[in-house]
């Protein structure tokens, strides 16, 4: 497993018409919530130190300690990432998706982004989802 070939794939809802900080901000959550969504909360420590466990398979651990690679997305709308996010959840590949709360640009509850993975590129099972992802364009 090469760290090259494990990637995380940031998806924009181009549909709400948000600003280019909006997005970024939004992508960055979905990255880090695909991360968050695995954690386990293990209790209070000293000091008030409140401490976690972040279970993650193989392919997440060489991406986290190798390339770290993303590759961020515009979506058209949010039915398009809810099926991507089904895809990558039925190969067992975690999606995170992010709703926003409504404060600044977009109304609460709106899908503003998700993450999907990190995954392997090149297992065969994954190629479908692969081919998918590709024809989006770059944000």
């Amino acid at each position: 497993m090469s760290e090259y070939n494990i990637r995380q794939y940031i998806l924009v809802n181009k549909d709400l018409g948000m600003t280019k900080g909006k997005m970024c901000a939004q992508a960055a959550h979905a990255s880090m919530k695909v991360f968050f969504d695995m954690m386990i909360y293990t209790g209070e420590g000293p000091d008030n130190v409140h401490t976690y466990v972040c279970k993650m398979c193989k392919t997440q651990k060489a991406w986290k300690d190798g390339a770290f690679a993303k590759v961020v997305l515009q979506c058209p709308n949010e039915e398009k990432i809810l099926e991507l996010c089904k895809m990558a959840a039925d190969l067992g590949i975690p999606p995170a998706i992010v709703y926003d709360n409504g404060i600044t640009q977009v109304e609460p509850g709106s899908l503003t982004a998700a993450a999907i993975g990190p995954f392997e590129l090149d297992r065969p099972i994954n190629k479908d989802l692969v081919a998918e992802l590709t024809c989006l364009k770059l944000l």
